[in-house]
């Protein structure tokens, strides 16, 4: 593979990157760093983080991982907005992806970031720290917590930047796996 795969994340400081399906701030730093840093690149998400959105975003390749879509249909879909691809496994996804001579973001949801790092193939992780601690009831909330990078592979910080609001993290992978699909 000869695009650098990277995921992008916010969480708050416990780690809640959602509460029942939702990201549980608004922050126009953090999306507008999201924007700047995906903005003419690949984005690959699954279906739930798609249906959150509600349509491609704009000025970028847009892939959305269905582990339901059919393999054999026509992967390009146009609802309107700028067309996306939808496949149903990784495999094809990232084949796709590394014709776009583009860098490649990971942008959700919580089993596709989990599926990236199991596979040890992810060059770099870009977290924002929102700074917040979400409020949820445990035995009501639906919360998702972005898991510990550092079970999967050796991360080395690269990068933290302090914002008014976020902190801004990069972790480079020291031991990456080739990509051969």
């Amino acid at each position: 593979m000869k695009n650098k795969i990277n995921i992008i994340v916010a969480t708050d400081m416990s780690h809640v990157m959602a509460k029942n399906g939702e990201i549980p701030w608004h922050c126009s730093s953090d999306f507008k760093f999201f924007k700047n840093k995906t903005s003419n690149n690949v984005i690959v998400m699954g279906k739930k983080t798609y249906d959150t959105i509600g349509h491609p975003l704009p000025q970028r390749t847009n892939i959305v991982l269905d582990h339901t879509y059919k393999s054999n249909s026509n992967p390009v879909c146009d609802n309107g907005y700028d067309p996306y691809y939808v496949y149903n496994n990784i495999d094809q996804s990232l084949q796709m992806a590394d014709t776009q001579e583009k860098d490649i973001f990971i942008c959700g949801g919580l089993s596709i970031y989990k599926k990236f790092l199991e596979m040890n193939i992810v060059d770099t992780v870009f977290i924002n720290v929102i700074k917040t601690l979400v409020n949820y009831d445990k035995d009501n909330d639906a919360i998702m917590k972005f898991p510990d990078i550092s079970e999967y592979s050796t991360w080395v910080l690269t990068e933290c930047k302090d914002t008014e609001d976020f902190l801004a993290l990069k972790f480079k992978n020291e031991n990456r796996k080739d990509y051969n699909g």
